[in-house]
């Protein structure tokens, strides 16, 4: 189980800094991508019904973040 800290405690400064929503887009986008690879992998282990299933809902994932990639460089835009 992976887990994003909702903030960050700077030990220089002894100050906290709060998560914003970029911040956590960027993190969600690039930690969730790297496991639907691994899911793209073992889809194959799937006998072939499930497997078609299981690719066709990893390809609505796949686009919903590149939707959440295209806000993110909208707020980095910003």
């Amino acid at each position: 189980m992976h887990v994003l800290e909702h903030g960050h405690h700077d030990h220089v400064n002894g100050e906290q800094t709060q998560i914003t929503p970029a911040i956590l887009l960027a993190h969600t986008i690039e930690h969730n991508r790297n496991h639907l690879e691994e899911l793209h992998d073992l889809i194959h282990q799937l006998d072939p019904d499930l497997a078609a299933r299981a690719h066709e809902a990893l390809e609505k994932v796949e686009d919903a973040y590149e939707e959440f990639a295209g806000v993110l460089e909208e707020i980095k835009e910003k």
